[in-house]
């Protein structure tokens, strides 16, 4: 069964350190059932900030 991911960032922060998510990128959530269900989670999330999000599907182990 494939399982969902958001990965998010912050489009000011770019790669500062000092920034939003270490300057990096962050999971937020946990593993989400659908690529709908992520979706809206990161709509979401990302909704009053300032945030870029990707949705993946996550690697299976």
């Amino acid at each position: 069964m494939r399982k969902f991911k958001v990965v998010v960032w912050c489009d000011h922060c770019g790669s500062d350190a000092e920034g939003c998510f270490g300057g990096s990128t962050e999971t937020i959530g946990s593993s989400y059932e659908s690529w709908e269900d992520a979706q809206k989670a990161a709509a979401e999330y990302c909704c009053d900030h300032p945030y870029s999000y990707r949705v993946e599907e996550e690697d299976e182990y």
